[in-house]
Order: C-alpha cells, then sequence, then structure tokens
C-alpha cells in the first residue's frame, strides 16, 4: 500500500511540474506583436524596456516589434528601480476586453544582464 501511495505521489508531482511549466505564469517568450494576438489569461514571458510610466500601475513596455500597456502591482517590484535604458524580462499574462487595449498583468520583473 505504501509503494502504491508513493508512486501515486511521484506521477501527480511529475504531471503538476509539468503543467506548471506548460500553463503556469512562465509563459513563453514572445514579442509584442505576438502577445497582442494572443488569447485573454495566455501565460507570457517579454524581454524589453519599460519606456513610460502610464497613471498608477501602469506603464508603457517596448520590444522591437511594437509597444505594450502593462500592470505592475507594486509588490512585483521586488525592489528594483527600473529606468528606460535597462533591460527586463517580464512573466504575467496576457488581459484582453472589450472595454480596454489588450494589457499584459505582470507577475514577475528582472532585469536582464
Amino acid at each position: 500500500m505504501k509503494k502504491i501511495l508513493f508512486l501515486a505521489l511521484f506521477v501527480l508531482l511529475i504531471v503538476s511540474t509539468n503543467l506548471t511549466a506548460q500553463f503556469g505564469f512562465g509563459g513563453s517568450q514572445v514579442t509584442v506583436a505576438q502577445a497582442r494576438t494572443m488569447r485573454d489569461e495566455s501565460p507570457v514571458t517579454l524581454v524589453g524596456h519599460i519606456v513610460r510610466h502610464i497613471r498608477g500601475d501602469y506603464f508603457l513596455f517596448r520590444d522591437d516589434s511594437g509597444e505594450i500597456r502593462i500592470e505592475i502591482e507594486p509588490r512585483r517590484w521586488g525592489g528594483l528601480n527600473v529606468g528606460p535604458n535597462d533591460l527586463v524580462e517580464i512573466t504575467g499574462e496576457v488581459d484582453r476586453n472589450f472595454i480596454f487595449p489588450t494589457y499584459i498583468e505582470v507577475r514577475s520583473i528582472r532585469l536582464v544582464q
């Protein structure tokens, strides 16, 4: 019985790890142009520059393919100080609706060295 339980837990761990990698917030690295065409709540990773503060938690993000609005809640910054010349990697999800343009809800941000 213990062996079956251990095996079941092991399989569950492997499956959950694969699902997290596939569908979690560590989405595929895409460009701004690609992110604009993706479905709502698609996980994405983008690399580029935060070029300007719009208002509140909203910023303008730019890569070689274009610009998109991003939302970064204060707790997501983790003490980072980022300027327009800093290359950053943001991970989050696409947020689409009928009222506002598509934007990225950022889950994590880091400087790229």
